[in-house]
């Protein structure tokens, strides 16, 4: 059974510079399940970029 996987940039507020990535990975629409996968500079953590991407992730892709 073939797996798919979605993945969108996380870009800087102010400058459009990509920082990280986010998306899905082995999705399997038959039985419905994936995983979540991101990454992050280390230099963006604790600034809420992810979780601002998170939210973007499911409110708009799912």
């Amino acid at each position: 059974m073939p797996t798919h996987y979605c993945r969108y940039a996380i870009r800087q507020h102010d400058d459009q510079t990509i920082i990280g990535t986010c998306g899905f990975k082995r999705l399997n629409f038959l039985y419905e399940t994936g995983e979540i996968e991101f990454e992050l500079d280390s230099a963006f953590w604790h600034q809420g970029y992810m979780k601002a991407a998170l939210q973007e992730l499911f409110t708009h892709r799912l």
